[in-house]
């Protein structure tokens, strides 16, 4: 069973994000026209048993949600147990990491669930979190190809990915800066931005640095290879020597700026400095399967407010 992926923090100095609000407000755009699939993330917080979650910070994790369902159009066959057709979710648990199986769930189509929670963890991680696996499965052959692709044709051959969903856990013993407003960007030093934690660990979860087709695209250099990645990029993108990561500081853009920031799905984070997802990363979205639109225009889009049978695999890494 592989490792999830895990962002780290650190002190060391690097280049603060100097994202102005406007631009912020228009990475946050609200709802796409009707078009567009509504794809939709879920979070559960039944394994949140220490109640990290306020209800402030389960309301920025919906603005999170809100920035990957603005740009994310994907149409993910529903997973919908009944009679016959049954299976078990795996994943690993937030509240204590042990690997975890939750039976018949139901999966809304166009979905993903992320159940998410807290623990203390070691040394400067903070955060880990994973696509889910499937431990078992029987029913008709419609119910188990919902489960194994999503309705998605190239997942068998690693050309796509469409998970159920999986789990993010952060850590509890960590300081945590917790915006309210991330339109804005206000001095949070000495705090790690949970909103910079929660964007990188959902990207785990939809498969940058864990999927297959992400393996797929990675040589035996340690570079990425994806056509959206390497047009982005400007050449193969170097990844960390587990391919679990783009490269400690690797450089990208701010979708629609040309704002240099590091990737948001590099390693690491400074402390008291904030990560939006990059053109790099999203490209990474892309080029593992995601249908990923342009970046919203601010006439079409509006800002949204706080609120709000075969076996995947599961990654988990310290």
């Amino acid at each position: 069973m592989k490792p999830k992926s895990c962002l780290r923090g650190v002190a060391t100095a690097t280049t603060a994000t100097t994202t102005t609000a406007a631009l912020v407000a228009l990475i946050l755009g609200g709802a796409a026209t009707p078009s567009r699939a509504a794809f939709t993330i879920e979070f559960d917080y039944s394994y949140d048993v220490g109640g990290f979650f306020t209800p402030t910070r389960q309301a920025l994790m919906n603005t999170v949600a809100s920035v990957l369902q603005a740009r994310i159009s994907d149409t993910l066959s529903a997973i919908s147990p009944s009679g016959g057709d049954t299976w078990s979710a795996q994943f690993y648990s937030p509240a204590d990491g042990t690997l975890t199986t939750v039976n018949n769930t139901t999966i809304a189509a166009d979905t993903v669930k992320i159940y998410v929670g807290a623990r203390a963890m070691a040394g400067a991680t903070l955060g880990v979190g994973g696509y889910g696996g499937v431990s078992a499965a029987s029913g008709s052959g419609g119910f188990i190809s919902a489960i194994n692709d999503r309705g998605q044709a190239g997942v068998a051959g690693n050309t796509d990915f469409a998970p159920w969903g999986g789990s993010i856990s952060f850590n509890s013993s960590a300081t945590w800066y917790t915006d309210t407003d991330p339109t804005t960007l206000e001095n949070f030093a000495g705090q790690n931005d949970l909103y910079s934690v929660a964007l990188h660990e959902v990207g785990h979860v939809l498969g940058i640095g864990t999927a297959p087709s992400w393996t797929a695209l990675a040589n035996g250099s340690h570079q990425l290879t994806g056509a959206a990645s390497v047009a982005a990029y400007g050449g193969n993108v170097p990844l960390e020597t587990d391919n679990g990561h783009f490269q400690e500081g690797t450089m990208s853009t701010v979708p629609g700026t040309a704002t240099a920031q590091e990737a948001a799905l590099d390693p690491t984070l400074t402390v008291g400095t904030r990560k939006e997802l990059t053109d790099l990363d999203w490209a990474a979205l892309q080029d593992i399967g995601w249908q990923v639109s342009a970046v919203p225009e601010p006439s079409t889009y509006a800002l949204l407010g706080l609120g709000g049978v075969a076996f995947l695999g599961l990654r988990r890494r310290k």
